[in-house]
């Protein structure tokens, strides 16, 4: 049974055997924020309710301010839109706070 929902982060309550991926803006690195798309996102207040949660939480990014997350590369990728990717080549990254199976 898939089940997916639409809401704010903090909302969120886990129940026993949810899978979370979280689709939220990328953080501008070194910002610990996100201004993209005219919407303040707090970035580090992700991390930290992400760190807090009893289950895994699961997210796409480039590189971030956090340390402390596990790390996946999904691929590298021309970026031709973004404050602070001026047409380089990036890494994508899927990052968890749990390890990787």
């Amino acid at each position: 049974n898939l089940k997916t929902s639409n809401i704010d982060y903090k909302k969120y309550k886990y129940k026993k055997g949810d899978v979370v991926y979280c689709d939220v803006p990328y953080e501008q690195t070194g910002k610990g924020s996100c201004d993209d798309y005219g919407v303040k996102f707090d970035s580090l207040e992700f991390y930290e309710w992400a760190k807090a949660q009893p289950g895994p939480v699961y997210f796409s990014s480039y590189e971030i301010s956090d340390g402390s997350f596990y790390k996946k590369k999904i691929k590298s990728i021309m970026s031709l839109i973004g404050a602070t990717t001026n047409g380089n080549k990036v890494n994508e990254y899927l990052y968890s706070t749990r390890p990787f199976e």
